[in-house]
């Protein structure tokens, strides 16, 4: 009895020894599987590299039929939001907490205001050579242009009831004359006729367009000046606006300076049909450039944990603020900064601390706009041979640049 009692007793020992090494070969196996999961995923990838620009293809991938379809990213359609599932399917990896910088199409949208110019414009009756010829005054009927010796208040409204007699009471009629006054100017006015008579209601009113912008509407001149536009005074798919219109402005605005804005309205030819457009130019480095609704457009992007995150446009500034997090840094954060750092420290004299500990909290962390970090560090003082403990506080703000 005591023989099986021992025999039970020394089998229970030897399992009980045995479970140990059970774990260990666990532990090994389990290591191993992630040794050949970690070997397949990279295998079947390669290294992304740096200032890329994405392509057709790159957008393609995208689960987002909008992006895949028009490809572009949108402000409702962002690249926070679809970048990262892109490169994922990308098959690309990179260097642990390093960030790309990766172009791409952006759509910013159409200028709503154009169109509203356009409707404007469309709206005003533009006065011709032959209109001119039937005011009763000489010198208008010879030089097409009103003055300060003959007003157009006193010969429009007769003029408006001939163009228009069939007007109802409260039609509001927008009309285009030209104006000397040392130099030639259009004018545009808005009258109203109440039933009888036509009385103005606003004197030089403009198109709606934002503060800033300067609204002009290409004339028969300025055609003429232009050459192949004057042949019929529009553009066209062969007369192309922006082959002519940037040039104009060169010409017409000598003293622009960089930024200015102008809303040029013009004539425009197709499918048998000629209507207003209209179009915004931005002086830029000394060449007027068209508004462009789609751009090219740059974020930046990480890898962690093997997959792919975009990184928020944030950066540090050194910060007098009470910090939201205090952090010291480890032995690895020092190598992760500069590989060259594997005694646990930095030297007293470097002077990319502020990179070097930014970096550092970027792959420790998710950056949020307000946080602030007070960060301890070791000095190493290489003439003294001394260490002193160091902080220094960064707060994440938001990077306009």
């Amino acid at each position: 009895m005591k023989k099986l009692v021992y025999i039970i007793s020394l089998f229970t020992l030897v399992l009980a020894s045995c479970s140990p090494m059970d774990d260990i070969y666990d532990e090994v196996d389990k290591a191993n599987e992630q040794a050949v999961a970690d070997a397949k995923f990279y295998a079947a990838r390669t290294l992304f590299e740096d200032n890329y620009t994405m392509t057709d293809a790159d957008y393609a991938l995208s689960t987002n039929t909008s992006i895949s379809k028009y490809m572009n990213f949108s402000a409702s359609i962002t690249p926070a939001e679809n970048l990262a599932q892109i490169f994922d399917a990308k098959m690309v990896y990179g260097e642990s907490g390093t960030e790309y910088t990766v172009s791409y199409n952006y759509y910013r949208g159409k200028l709503s205001y154009l169109s509203k110019a356009v409707d404007f414009v469309d709206s005003v009756y533009v006065m011709t050579t032959n209109d001119y010829k039937t005011i009763d005054n000489v010198n208008v009927a010879k030089y097409y242009d009103f003055s300060y010796s003959a007003k157009p208040g006193d010969y429009l409204p007769a003029f408006l009831s001939t163009k228009f007699p069939n007007a109802t009471a409260d039609t509001e009629q927008l009309i285009s004359y030209n104006y000397y006054d040392n130099g030639l100017k259009e004018i545009i006015d808005r009258y109203l006729f109440d039933g009888t008579t036509w009385t103005i209601k606003e004197a030089k009113i403009t198109p709606p367009v934002p503060d800033g912008v300067t609204i002009y509407t290409l004339i028969t001149s300025d055609y003429t000046s232009m050459g192949a536009p004057g042949s019929h005074n529009n553009f066209s798919s062969s007369i192309l606006p922006n082959d002519y219109i940037p040039t104009f402005l060169g010409l017409k605005y000598p003293y622009a300076k960089n930024g200015d804005k102008v809303a040029v309205i013009y004539k425009y030819y197709a499918s048998k049909k000629t209507t207003s457009e209209c179009m915004e130019y931005t002086l830029t480095d000394g060449t007027w450039a068209a508004y462009q609704s789609t751009i090219t457009a740059s974020s930046k992007i990480t890898f962690k944990d093997k997959a792919w995150a975009f990184v928020k446009p944030l950066k540090f500034i050194e910060s007098t603020k009470a910090p939201t997090v205090e952090y010291t840094l480890l032995k690895s954060d020092y190598t992760y900064a500069d590989p060259k750092m594997t005694y646990g420290d930095f030297y007293s004299d470097d002077k990319n601390i502020f990179e070097e500990i930014s970096k550092i909290l970027k792959k420790n962390y998710e950056l949020d706009l307000g946080q602030v970090y007070k960060v301890s560090y070791d000095s190493y003082d290489s003439t003294a041979k001394t260490h002193t403990i160091l902080t220094i506080t960064l707060e994440v703000v938001e990077d306009a640049n």
